[in-house]
């Protein structure tokens, strides 16, 4: 219980000066080797550009003048690219859905500019299926779906032109274990998704 009371604090501290805001945009190209459960070649992963939405809640706990320290609650659709495994098996993998709560602070909150910086962990679904090329063993599923752990760390700008409405533009890094598939002869690998996203919100 007593490692439970910092978030236990944290949940009860009032949230205001909330903002909701909608973005898109491209998740960048990525790259990670990892060898293959079955002890055939190394295997080569490359995650390609995809579009990503993000839906995101804020709030501050604190605002000090100068800094405001808060929460934010990202929802995320997409997220991950394309990857390619050329051991033995090409797959499809994607992170459709993830939830990520976490912390944000915000420089210069009343500033009609404002930089901030945010990181956090949260849970995510990851579908994974196998192209028509892949040489699929007996009794091997065609795809799969799991849960997956996602960290999250982000860094935008917010442009605040009235009281009610901003514009944001932020980088977002994912970061999570691709699981273990010996179907798919995939064994656990860590990812970093990174995305480029702007876009509108309203503020309270």
């Amino acid at each position: 219980m007593t490692k439970l009371a910092p978030l236990l604090i944290l949940a009860a501290l009032p949230v205001a000066a909330l903002d909701i805001v909608a973005s898109a945009g491209l998740n960048s190209a990525g790259q990670a080797s990892a060898n293959s459960t079955s002890g055939a070649l190394p295997a080569s992963v490359t995650a390609g550009g995809r579009a990503v939405g993000l839906l995101n809640v804020g709030g501050n706990f604190f605002n000090l003048g100068a800094v405001a320290v808060g929460m934010e609650l990202p929802v995320i659709l997409g997220g991950a690219g394309w990857s390619q495994v050329t051991s033995r098996v090409i797959t499809a993998e994607s992170l459709n859905l993830a939830v990520i709560p976490g912390l944000r602070v915000r420089v210069l909150p009343i500033s009609p500019i404002t930089p901030w910086i945010s990181a956090g962990v949260g849970a995510g679904r990851l579908s994974r299926a196998l192209s028509d090329r892949s040489p699929i063993r007996p009794g091997a599923p065609s795809n799969e779906t799991q849960g997956v752990f996602v960290w999250d760390a982000a860094a935008g700008l917010d442009f605040k032109p009235v009281s009610f409405l901003l514009f944001r533009a932020e980088i977002r890094n994912f970061r999570f274990q691709s699981p273990e598939s010996v179907n798919f002869e995939i064994p656990r690998l860590g990812r970093n998704n990174a995305s480029f996203l702007a876009g509108i919100g309203i503020r309270f």
